[in-house]
């Protein structure tokens, strides 16, 4: 029954956010006292200091190395107080799920939400799996056997129940590689790419190769001549059967989307194992052991879904490596198909920076169309920021099923995106989209969004303080870059892109400065008017 009810619970919260048919003024993202009207005198203080200390580069570039030394010379307890009473304060909202609930409270009476994430992980070093991209709040989680995948699941399932409990509105970050073996993903990703062509992982795709007149569709014809070719056991008249089921649109061709469709994650193996001949597709075959860990897996996601349903929260699906997100994006459809039918209760996330993410937009905006579902995306990165925006806000195909989060520290995008919303260019409309800044970072973004009554979140991580010890490395390296005078590249627009709205003025991004000069301007003002 609670269930039935979580989809009304969240049409009622949001009912009660900006109404669609209300003008957004004009945001002012310079001003103090808007940006930290809810934030101590002292949490400004601290902030500044952090901030501040993350410009001496040779600090922190040796952080580490200076940690240990701390712990050598003046004992762990003091070493770990200092950089609890600091960065960790700054960048990690507490230790567990119940510690985190005085920042979720400050968050929601500032009219902010939550997107909480379990930031727990180990440092993996130069391992190429984790080199993750710098829009990414955490990389791969390691792999240390199935019990430490169900333990995961169990913190994933804690912060559920903790996003209902402390910010009903909000999101929890889920990670796939937390669930299953990455390089399990990086296989299954593998065969997915060669059987649905993605040419730039798989020379030869295997759609690319039954697609013998190069129109971009199957026909009945190619179709079963290419699946009695490549599989054994096959009959020409189960190929057609198969063809009949899957041309969801009586077309008589199966286009890329009904291709996609066709081969769920669990079936990719099986339909692996009966190729016919060696190569990109046969190789990638799963041995039984393989099989029974993705099966776990699927299940764990399974799991966190349906309990996050249950309870009304939503979903966020972190981006990892490029090697396995064929697979992450298969396994969120898998799910999205499942609980996406009456609201977008599972997100993907999309990077910009990939050239196929445009592309992979409107195929999956037209697949929510086809199958009736809802679509939740997440944004992140900046190479293709506004034509993936304009994708999903100005030319959804299913705009009243369309919920994008727009996660991003550059001024400029967010400025784009309420300038669509604001002018009503958008099909979209403003109550089913999210923009969202880590917890520490762009304040000034995030802040002056949920006052204006924008629907903006915080990214809300949590842990043991020594197992979020790398994250807090990776958010004092990327304030360093900041405020030692890297700047976010303007976006660069589409052709297509309704430039009356853009507001493309000069770039203010450079988010960790101005949230520093900010701080420090309304300590100057609270303490001497």
């Amino acid at each position: 029954m609670r269930s039935r009810l979580a989809p009304a619970r969240l049409l009622a919260r949001s009912s009660r956010r900006l109404s669609t048919a209300t003008a957004i003024a004009p945001l002012d993202f310079t001003d103090p006292r808007t940006a930290f009207s809810g934030t101590s005198t002292a949490e400004l203080l601290r902030g500044a200091v952090v901030l501040t200390a993350c410009t001496i580069r040779p600090f922190v570039m040796n952080a580490e190395m200076l940690l240990g030394l701390s712990t050598k010379v003046f004992g762990k307890t003091f070493t770990d107080t200092v950089v609890r009473k600091t960065f960790f304060a700054h960048f990690v909202a507490g230790e567990s799920a119940e510690g985190i609930k005085p920042v979720m409270q400050a968050l929601k009476a500032q009219g902010v939400g939550g997107i909480l994430d379990y930031a727990a992980e180990a440092d993996m070093g130069d391992n190429p799996l984790t080199a993750g991209n710098a829009n990414q709040p955490a990389r791969v989680y390691p792999y240390a056997g199935e019990d430490e995948c169900d333990a995961n699941m169990q913190h994933f399932l804690t912060g559920v129940k903790a996003v209902a409990d402390t910010s009903p509105d909000g999101f929890a970050a889920i990670k796939v590689t937390a669930l299953g073996d990455p390089k399990l993903l990086e296989r299954i990703s593998d065969s997915l790419s060669a059987i649905q062509g993605d040419l730039p992982r798989a020379a030869f795709g295997f759609f690319t190769s039954l697609d013998k007149d190069g129109n971009g569709g199957l026909s009945k014809e190619e179709f079963t001549a290419g699946w009695l070719e490549a599989f054994d056991g096959v009959t020409a008249e189960q190929a057609g059967k198969y063809f009949d089921k899957y041309d969801t649109n009586k077309s008589g061709e199966i286009d890329p989307i009904e291709w996609s469709l066709m081969i769920p994650i669990e079936e990719v193996p099986k339909m692996v194992s009966k190729c016919k001949k060696a190569g990109p597709v046969k190789s990638t075959a799963l041995s039984p052991d393989e099989l029974v860990a993705m099966k776990n897996m699927l299940s764990r996601c399974d799991n966190i879904c349906a309990y996050a349903a249950e309870l009304g929260v939503r979903l966020m699906i972190d981006a990892e490596h490029f090697h396995m997100q064929p697979a992450i994006d298969q396994a969120v459809l898998t799910m999205q198909l499942k609980y996406n039918k009456t609201y977008p209760a599972v997100y993907n996330t999309y990077q910009a920076y990939l050239r196929r993410t445009p592309g992979k937009l409107r195929e999956d905006l037209e697949r929510c169309k086809r199958e009736d579902i809802h679509f939740g995306g997440k944004l992140a990165s900046h190479a293709s920021y506004a034509e993936c925006m304009t994708e999903m806000l100005v030319r959804s195909p299913v705009p009243e099923k369309t919920s994008p989060f727009f996660a991003s520290h550059n001024e400029d995008s967010v400025r784009m995106a309420v300038g669509l919303l604001s002018s009503g260019e958008s099909k979209v409309t403003s109550d089913k989209v999210g923009f969202g800044q880590l917890l520490g970072m762009s304040d000034h973004l995030t802040f002056t969004l949920g006052g204006a009554g924008l629907k903006a979140y915080k990214y809300v991580p949590y842990g043991p303080l020594d197992e979020v010890m790398p994250y807090l490395l990776r958010r004092a390296q990327e304030n360093s870059d900041a405020l030692g005078g890297a700047r976010d590249a303007a976006i660069p627009l589409p052709a297509a892109a309704p430039r009356s709205t853009l507001m493309r003025g000069p770039d203010l991004s450079a988010g960790a400065p101005l949230q520093r000069a900010m701080m420090l301007a309304e300590v100057k003002r609270r303490m001497f008017g």
